[in-house]
């Protein structure tokens, strides 16, 4: 079984589609304070937040932004923690696409391990990439090996809280395209469809 995901439709998927902390409206009104307090940092006033209302080329760039995949929005992954409520999150990792190899996290005869065994484990095998990993792994994706096809490479390194609950990066390809989502650690029983990665030495 597949783990759940959280899928927007591709790249790096950051909000929870069906949030559990509040309605449509709060989400709007949270989007147009961040949108109005962006518009002022950057010198702008109230005409501009009008422009934006009135201008449909402008309404529609930013529906385009929306759509885009998160990593796009956010090249260098600096993440805000007040925002994203980042859990733990570690540097990049010095590799080459080719120094990859995957890791199996499960021992002797089991099927499936939870959350809290995943992430202990993957410290433990030295195979606890994070989010930077995952965005240099994605801007290379033409040079992942066959070998993790049909595989959910999981990136336990990086973890967030979305809608009170615990995610792990995870990327898999689906008809041949690599994509990114975010995955509940918790709510999920791992098994060996998903694999973690380590860089040989």
């Amino acid at each position: 079984m597949a783990p759940k995901e959280i899928d927007f439709g591709g790249g790096l998927n950051w909000l929870d589609p069906t949030p559990e902390d509040g309605s449509l409206t709060k989400i709007l009104s949270d989007f147009s304070k961040l949108i109005l307090n962006d518009v002022y940092n950057l010198g702008g006033n109230n005409d501009d937040i009008r422009k934006v209302i009135a201008n449909p080329m402008l309404r529609r760039k930013l529906t385009e932004l929306i759509r885009t995949p998160a990593y796009a929005l956010f090249p260098d992954f600096n993440l805000d923690k007040n925002h994203y409520g980042v859990k733990a999150d570690v540097p990049p990792s010095n590799f080459k696409m080719r120094d990859l190899m995957l890791v199996s996290f499960l021992e002797n005869d089991e099927e499936a391990i939870d959350g809290d065994l995943l992430l202990e484990r993957a410290k433990k095998l030295r195979a606890n990439l994070g989010i930077y990993d995952a965005k240099y792994i994605l801007d290379y994706k033409n040079a992942i090996s066959e070998e993790f096809n049909g595989k959910y490479l999981m990136f336990t390194g990086t973890q967030l809280y979305f809608g009170g609950k615990l995610r792990i990066l995870g990327m898999a390809a689906e008809d041949g395209v690599w994509k990114s989502s975010l995955y509940s650690v918790y709510e999920n029983k791992w098994n060996s469809r998903s694999c973690l990665l380590g860089i040989k030495k």
